[in-house]
């Protein structure tokens, strides 16, 4: 809120009017600030869509270590083989 209380403080706008509150024919102001103070902004320019490249994923070193611990533990229980169950015969 205290920003905005120099803004109400400086002159922001110039009012000229007469004790009828009518602006006066023959007023004239000269401004010595170059034109580019006053000038329109520029329009905005429409962003071509730039291509996504795709980037490489990255291996943690968390997941090797995740991984070579999960590894050591099957290779501890009897190795890598999985069993799967046979059918039933009746």
């Amino acid at each position: 809120m205290l920003n905005f209380l120099s803004l109400s403080l400086t002159p922001t706008a110039l009012i000229a009017v007469n004790h009828q509150l009518k602006v006066p024919k023959s007023f004239k102001v000269t401004s010595m600030d170059k034109p580019s103070t006053y000038k329109y902004p520029e329009l905005m320019k429409k962003q071509e869509e730039k291509v996504k490249e795709k980037v490489e994923t990255v291996v943690l070193s968390t997941t090797a270590k995740v991984k070579a611990r999960t590894d050591r533990k099957n290779k501890a229980e009897g190795g890598d083989v999985e069993m799967s169950e046979a059918p039933a015969d009746a």
